[in-house]
């Protein structure tokens, strides 16, 4: 399992997804290709020392890569995380689940035109509330684990850290 540290909790995990490396490699290769291309071209053209475009270009860069960079890569590390605190959905955006409020973990058939390429499988998170929240988990398709099993095994892993906090607390 991976963990994570926020600035409260550590959060760990639940499933590795073996192509993470290879979409992080290609990531920064595509984000320092272009840039890298980009700046040589300025410095080429003599734009880079001492005039406006040049300084304009190099602050823009300078403001705006770290800012792309750390929303794709925060893209790579989507995932389902569990900690003292819930369970934390990673993607674009951050999501915390209190254990207080997590009433289970369903599996549910995804409509094809829900955004998601192909029908399938999702895992869900059931609030006590009676809301329910989507992971970026499938069972089947381009979201889906590799290997046989790999689902299963995160349901099952869900369902017993769920239990654990129930009785725990």
């Amino acid at each position: 399992m991976d963990t994570a540290n926020t600035t409260t909790a550590t959060w760990t995990r639940v499933y590795r997804n073996p192509r993470q490396p290879l979409v992080r490699g290609l990531l920064l290769t595509g984000l320092a290709l272009p840039v890298a291309v980009l700046v040589a071209a300025l410095v080429r053209a003599g734009a880079v020392v001492g005039t406006a475009l040049g300084i304009a270009a190099l602050l823009a860069l300078a403001f705006l890569l770290p800012r792309v960079g750390r929303t794709l890569w925060r893209g790579t590390s989507s995932g389902i995380y569990v900690g003292a605190a819930g369970i934390r959905l990673l993607g674009p955006a951050e999501l915390v689940i209190p254990w207080s409020e997590v009433a289970g973990v369903e599996t549910r058939r995804l409509d094809p035109l829900d955004g998601m390429a192909g029908p399938g499988n999702v895992l869900w998170i059931v609030r006590r509330d009676g809301t329910e929240v989507r992971t970026p988990l499938a069972q089947t398709g381009p979201f889906s684990l590799p290997g046989p099993g790999a689902y299963d095994r995160v349901v099952a892993l869900l369902e017993s850290e769920i239990t654990a906090h129930r009785d725990g607390s």
